[in-house]
């Protein structure tokens, strides 16, 4: 049986969760909203790097940033909501009023499990390659892969049939004498978390060298 008190608290409207939805689309600068409570966090929002802010009970108070899953317990009367633009989409905060036995707002634990996700997607690698091919290198450095922000490890392979060495770097500065890698015919180089450019020299005209990035 609930206690008398808590019934009272409940009857009051302490402890109901109130929802106040934002058009991300629409951006604002200090806008107020005559909303109060003890409680308030960013429930739900299009992307997990979404900030809005907030000031509570003036306008000049200090901005602070919510993501989606983060709460704050402090007493309001009215809050001043600022969403920068560029954003998109419906962003929901939850609020309310009341002791923490009637009200008390979680973390968004959803956010735990999409961080999760997101090692384990890393750890498992991409279904596709980004890229893959051969490029016949020369005595000027040319480009083989370009700067990828979507990359997670690269291979590049001299040809089985090279007469001369190919020397891999990362500027188009790339010499024998300044290379990060030197590969004779079918040697390989590789590395993992490096997303910049790769250029390639040779010691001579018609050189292949194979390469591929996921």
């Amino acid at each position: 049986m609930i206690h008398t008190n808590i019934k009272e608290q409940i009857q009051q409207g302490q402890g109901d969760p109130k929802l106040l939805p934002l058009n991300l689309a629409m951006a604002l600068a200090n806008v107020r909203f005559p909303i109060a409570g003890t409680q308030i966090g960013l429930w739900d929002a299009p992307s997990q790097t979404d900030i809005i802010y907030v000031r509570f009970n003036e306008s000049d108070r200090a901005l602070i940033p919510f993501k989606r899953g983060k709460m704050l317990r402090t007493p309001f009367t009215e809050i001043y909501i600022t969403v920068p633009a560029g954003l998109a989409g419906t962003a929901n905060f939850i609020y309310g009023t009341g002791d923490m036995d009637v009200f008390r707002i979680y973390p968004n634990v959803s956010e735990s499990s999409e961080a999760i996700e997101d090692i384990r997607d890393e750890l498992q690698g991409d279904l596709l390659p980004e890229n893959w091919g051969n490029l016949v290198v020369g005595a000027v450095a040319a480009a083989v892969l370009a700067a990828n922000a979507n990359r997670r490890s690269f291979h590049v392979q001299a040809g089985l049939g090279n007469a001369q060495t190919i020397w891999v770097g990362y500027t188009n500065l790339v010499t024998n004498l300044n290379a990060a890698a030197a590969l004779v015919a079918g040697q390989s180089f590789w590395l993992d978390d490096y997303r910049g450019p790769v250029w390639a020299i040779a010691g001579g005209a018609g050189q292949v060298l194979h390469y591929s990035e996921v």
